[in-house]
């Protein structure tokens, strides 16, 4: 099961440390993906859940460089045109989405995104916030899943070994 931190949060939300390239880098670091928020405004880049300030700008060479690292939640149209260049450029290394209430959505590099109760998981999908709908790390280890992205991510780390099957 792949574990992916939620904006860069390992033990809980955590403002100070959301969508920081430190974090972030610190998250790699420990065998982490992570999950980012990235807007693309008059061709700057930015992490950011909420519209960016110039604080939350970043250089484009981060983001490139930590592609294989990151699953990129496209806040805005002109960050899904981006990744959709650079998937055409770059064999479809980028693994993004889009998505605002769905229960469902799909990146780019079809997994399935499941933001949901725990009878409405889709196999092998990477479940988002299990702990929005008190899904717990037991039920999970019972799941076919792909991976679990959440701001609880040390809680699964290799402590905790789980036989999950990924296709």
């Amino acid at each position: 099961m792949k574990l992916i931190s939620h904006r860069a949060n390992l033990n809980g939300p955590d403002e100070t440390r959301e969508n920081q390239v430190w974090a972030i880098e610190e998250c790699i670091a420990k065998g982490y993906l992570v999950e980012v928020d990235f807007w693309l405004v008059n061709g700057r880049f930015y992490l950011s859940h909420d519209v960016p300030t110039e604080e939350d700008r970043i250089d484009e060479d981060f983001l490139y460089d930590n592609l294989l690292n990151l699953l990129i939640h496209c806040k805005n149209r002109e960050a899904i045109s981006l990744m959709e260049v650079w998937d055409v450029q770059h064999d479809g290394c980028a693994n993004w989405f889009t998505n605002d209430t769905d229960r469902w959505s799909l990146t780019s590099k079809k997994n399935v995104i499941s933001y949901c109760k725990k009878e409405e998981i889709v196999p092998y999908s990477i479940v988002i916030m299990p702990e929005h709908h008190n899904i717990t790390k037991e039920d999970l280890k019972n799941l076919d899943i792909w991976g679990v992205c959440t701001d609880f991510v040390d809680q699964y780390s290799n402590r905790h070994s789980y036989e999950i099957k990924i296709l």
